[in-house]
């Protein structure tokens, strides 16, 4: 968006004519992806012109954050002023997030990001610091004119400063006087100076701050630049009496060209672990979710991620332990880059349109206790790896496709009989008991199987103390929802119970366990009158849609019956 004609003019930058603003959500971020990568030293500066863009004559005020950390309030004193933030950073990670967060005092908005590449051997910093900028003063400037790039390589910006009580005095530097400096310094503003004149044929000074010794003495050579820099913090001492003294000996005050003042910021918090953030970039990509996720997915947590949580980072990255994504309209396989969230222990994908097999990848993920690829339309079996962690308890899996089977012969030939949910690719409707009574009788009767077995897993110690207890609804699949007849349950669970015993001469023939389920599917159409048709309001991620059983994939009742 344009500012207003009326701010308009050659003297402002053209970059300042036009502004970015964030109207929506609580973080808006600018992700920065360096060449150099990480563990490089750069200048990032951020500029900010109001200029009555929104035609409220009301600039707003808003927090600056880089990365995970609170960089600097921006705040105007009118609609006019221009306000930049600029800071020297060493980033941890190969990616640098500059975020706006809203306060609840006006729209966000930017006109400039600038990302400079300085030499890591200028602007030393201890692990974790950065530098803010306080100020960067040109003294003795001819034209009282800002200098930045091209008369500064690294693109500082300079600003020109004069006291009455100092003369500007001019030096005839070249561009080679500078060469062996490593900051770098722009001749526009090393070749002014100010000193109070004093006959001699020396220059030495010392420098002190309130008063204490800070260095020196420093001798000054003809052209030759000297930077002169404070490795330590001066700490929160309000007031800074910055004082440059002629030493001893010497017949001739000091000269001062330039300053940087520099206040130190300490980035405390770890970023997210690298490798989640690029896989929940890679999955937002690939699926082209529309999602507010800005910036860093798990710090600061007062901005977490929606459909996110994390682990705590105090001392360490923080790591993805949950996502979830269920009922995000994801369409398409499921993407490899799930495999990369090693510390997941929580993943729903339930509700979507997810197609294709349930990948061997997902293995991978050691610490997952919870999967939900329910409502999908997802195909094949489920990895034996995730089965064998669900028997051992140490994965909740929720997949479209489990049965339960009951095994039996006839003569020399075996034959199988299902009792499952329908394959549909969707939870919008449960199979009702009648429905699941219907399926086991055409399957009894010898129609084909819906589905293929998998291997086998005997239930028949888990299911008796159950039904000791008169405790059938424990084993009924939930999402029935009462709307059963608990007689016609009670029969076909005492039916497969029939078929259990080793002994062929103690289980029922298939004739009789076929009477046996259409019976149970009569007690059920005579009771359906009375029943109230409940529609099923949620999709239940602590349970299977099994058939009868709340049961997973492939268990067998028993032994062959006869």
């Amino acid at each position: 968006m344009d500012i207003a004609s009326e701010f308009k003019s050659q003297s402002r930058p053209n970059q300042l004519w036009n502004v970015r603003s964030f109207p929506e959500g609580n973080k808006s971020c600018y992700n920065l992806v360096p060449e150099e990568g990480k563990d490089n030293k750069y200048l990032i500066r951020a500029s900010f012109f109001y200029g009555n863009y929104d035609s409220k004559d009301e600039a707003p005020e808003f927090k600056l954050y880089l990365g995970v950390e609170e960089w600097d309030l921006v705040k105007f004193n009118n609609i006019s002023e221009f306000v930049f933030r600029e800071i020297i950073h060493v980033p941890s990670t190969d990616y640098i997030d500059v975020c706006l967060v809203n306060i609840g005092s006006g729209t966000p908005f930017i006109s400039a990001l600038e990302l400079r590449k300085l030499n890591n051997s200028i602007y030393v910093t201890k692990p974790s610091e950065s530098f803010l900028l306080y100020n960067r003063l040109d003294f003795g400037s001819e034209t009282n004119e800002i200098v930045r790039y091209q008369n500064d390589e690294y693109d500082r910006i300079w600003k020109p400063f004069n006291f009455h009580e100092w003369e500007p005095i001019h030096a005839a530097y070249i561009s080679d006087s500078l060469s062996d400096n490593k900051y770098r310094l722009p001749m526009a503003a090393m070749r002014t100076a100010v000193e109070s004149l004093a006959p001699g044929e020396s220059r030495t000074f010392s420098i002190s701050i309130n008063d204490d010794f800070s260095g020196g003495p420093y001798t000054l050579e003809y052209l030759v630049p000297l930077t002169v820099r404070n490795l330590n913090s001066l700490g929160n001492t309000g007031d800074l009496n910055f004082k440059i003294y002629m030493a001893e000996g010497s017949t001739q005050p000091p000269i001062l060209n330039a300053a940087e003042i520099y206040v130190v910021k300490e980035f405390k918090q770890s970023p997210t672990d690298q490798d989640d953030v690029n896989a929940i970039k890679n999955i937002k990509s690939a699926y082209k979710l529309k999602r507010n996720w800005q910036g860093d997915p798990c710090v600061p947590t007062q901005f977490l991620w929606v459909g996110l949580n994390c682990s705590d980072n105090v001392y360490n990255p923080s790591n993805i332990t949950s996502l979830d994504l269920s009922s995000s309209q994801l369409t398409g396989k499921i993407d490899p880059s799930f495999a990369y969230l090693k510390s997941l222990q929580y993943l729903d994908l339930s509700n979507n349109s997810l197609t294709g097999p349930v990948p061997d990848f997902l293995t991978e993920l050691h610490s997952l206790k919870t999967l939900n690829l329910s409502g999908n339309k997802l195909t094949g079996s489920v990895p034996p790896v995730l089965i064998e962690r669900y028997d051992k308890g140490d994965l909740f899996l929720s997949w479209v496709c489990f049965q339960v089977k009951w095994r039996w012969a006839t003569g020399a030939e075996e034959q199988t009989i299902f009792i499952l949910r329908a394959c549909a690719g969707n939870n919008k409707a449960v199979l009702t008991w009648k429905q699941r009574l219907r399926i086991a009788i055409d399957a009894a009767q010898g129609q084909p199987a819906i589905l293929k077995s998998h291997n086998s897993t005997h239930i028949v110690q888990w299911i008796n103390p159950i039904l000791a207890r008169g405790e059938i609804e424990s084993i009924i699949d939930p999402k029935l929802r009462g709307d059963f007849d608990v007689n016609s349950v009670w029969k076909a669970v005492e039916t497969a119970m029939a078929c259990v015993p080793s002994s062929s001469i103690q289980r029922p023939t298939m004739s009789q366990v076929l009477v046996e389920l259409k019976e149970c599917l009569e007690i059920e159409t005579a009771c359906e009158s009375t029943w109230t048709s409940r529609k099923d309001q949620e999709t239940s991620t602590s349970s299977f849609e099994m058939v009868a059983f709340d049961i997973e994939s492939s268990i067998s009742i028993g032994p062959q019956a006869r």
